[in-house]
């Protein structure tokens, strides 16, 4: 296996993020006495527009909150960000200062959530990394599951797919890695893989620091 570039998500995998989401989701959700399930955070882990929007029709009564739920969101999370100075995961600077001084790898962000959001979280993990690629879900026509993030930033950075590993804790990411051709690592965040989740893990680390000694084994 010869990987020369790296994809990271975003949410959940560079930053604990989902964490505060979901607490911002039960929050609004105990206040109207709404039902919020595992499957529902499942669905909506990673998701983009439209299978969002198909996950708020299958739970009518937490959609008629949505505004309110999505305007307080970042706040929730920059609130975290002040009071504990980054909410990055488990990791991120040791990897990314790897990678840095290796300077043997192309390494992108693709991230479901929009660019400019993404960019902000960047500017908080308190460490200068010069990203090759940022791309965010408003920058594709078609939202992971589908494949077409993950190979336009394979593009941009001038990597064919099948040198890429994509860093992922969702279940539409896999399959959006899979299906672009590329190598895919599990990082769990807050979501159980079930049966078919979990057969579409490649490989599986803890956290973002141990893929430093997976890379050493195929330098």
């Amino acid at each position: 296996m010869n990987i020369k570039c790296l994809i990271f998500d975003c949410d959940g995998l560079m930053f604990n993020t989902e964490y505060y989401s979901r607490q911002n989701w039960l929050r609004i959700g105990k206040k109207y006495n709404l039902e919020m399930d595992e499957w529902m955070f499942e669905q909506i882990t990673g998701a983009g527009p439209t299978h969002f929007q198909w996950v708020m029709d299958q739970r009518p009564l937490v959609k008629e909150h949505l505004a309110e739920i999505r305007a307080n969101r970042n706040p929730t999370i920059a609130k975290a960000i002040e009071e504990l100075g980054n909410i990055n995961k488990k990791g991120l600077v040791e990897l990314l200062t790897y990678l840095k001084e290796s300077a043997q790898y192309k390494v992108c962000i693709a991230s479901s959530s929009p660019q400019e959001y993404v960019k902000w979280l960047i500017g908080t993990i308190g460490y200068d990394y010069p990203f090759d690629v940022i791309m965010g879900g408003n920058m594709v026509k078609n939202a992971k599951p589908d494949p077409e993030i993950f190979l336009k930033a394979a593009e941009l950075a001038g990597i064919q797919p099948e040198h890429c590993l994509v860093l992922e804790d969702s279940k539409l990411g896999h399959q959006a890695a899979k299906s672009a051709g590329m190598h895919r690592m599990f990082i769990k965040d807050l979501v159980e893989p079930d049966d078919e989740f979990k057969a579409l893990i490649e490989f599986k680390k803890n956290d973002l620091s141990e893929v430093i000694d997976f890379l050493k084994k195929y330098e």
